[in-house]
């Protein structure tokens, strides 16, 4: 498990929660919603806080970014 900042870690399966403080964004930077996130949309994930390590893994995001 990647502890770095920086650090890549890959996972086939996540749970992870979306709060009033997560950034949400497109790729161009333009603003996104909880409501753009969907089933089969890519998007690149910054986590803070804890990894819980079960399975699957359980984290908080911070930024994400919607290809």
């Amino acid at each position: 498990m990647a502890s770095q900042v920086g650090t890549s870690y890959q996972v086939n399966q996540a749970y992870f929660r979306v709060t009033p403080e997560t950034e949400l964004r497109r790729r161009d930077e333009s603003p996104a919603t909880a409501a753009d996130i969907v089933a089969g949309v890519k998007f690149s994930l910054w986590i803070t806080g804890p990894i819980a390590e079960s399975h699957p893994v359980q984290f908080g995001a911070k930024r994400l970014v919607i290809e």
